[in-house]
């Protein structure tokens, strides 16, 4: 279980890591 909830806080970071930089660099944020 612990195994999972770490996967899916890895995830989560690279998700929104990509989304930043995607938004940093359109000039969203």
């Amino acid at each position: 279980l612990w195994l999972v909830t770490w996967h899916l806080g890895l995830f989560l970071c690279l998700t929104f890591g990509q989304i930043g930089f995607k938004g940093r660099s359109e000039g969203y944020f």
